[in-house]
Order: structure tokens, then C-alpha cells, then sequence
């Protein structure tokens, strides 16, 4: 779904049964979630939040409660991350 054309991801969320939406969600990048789940009806949106696992719900809703035009809006719950060596 990532290379999907947003009015496709769309359309292929609002044709699943909520539980089976969740699952697709889930793999994406919470960022492209929200984005897609921001164009779905509230109720649609609010059921598959429900079924989603817990973390992943939680940085998606984050990210849902900032307007998209915002800086925050645009931001991501993911980053990279180095691991410091520890010489001694």
C-alpha cells in the first residue's frame, strides 16, 4: 500500500471490515496512517483505532491530533537511531 495513490489507499480501507483494515494499518508508517486514516469518515477511523494494537494505535492518535498543515502535522513517531561505541 505504500506506493498506492492516497484515493486508492482510501478506497481499498473503506471496502474492509474494520479488523482486516486495522492489520493493513498496522504496516504502514505511522505517519502514511494517519495521513490516510485523517481522510476517512470519524467512525470509520475511531473502529479501526479499536482493533489496531495498542502501541501502534497510540503513535498514529498522536499524530491524528495535530492538523495536517501544521509542522507537527508533517512530523513522524519514527527516527533513525546509531548506537554509540563504548571505548574505554
Amino acid at each position: 500500500m505504500k506506493k498506492s495513490d492516497p484515493k486508492v489507499q482510501k478506497s481499498i480501507v473503506e471496502s474492509l471490515d474494520s479488523e482486516r483494515a486495522a492489520d493493513i494499518v498496522e504496516e504502514m508508517d505511522p505517519d502514511a496512517a494517519a495521513d490516510l486514516l485523517a481522510d476517512l469518515s470519524q467512525d470509520h477511523t475511531e473502529q479501526i483505532l479499536v482493533e489496531m494494537e495498542p502501541e501502534a494505535s497510540q503513535e498514529v492518535v498522536e499524530l491524528l491530533e495535530h492538523r495536517e498543515e501544521t509542522a507537527a502535522g508533517r512530523m513522524t513517531t519514527e527516527f533513525p537511531r546509531t548506537l554509540r561505541s563504548r571505548r574505554r
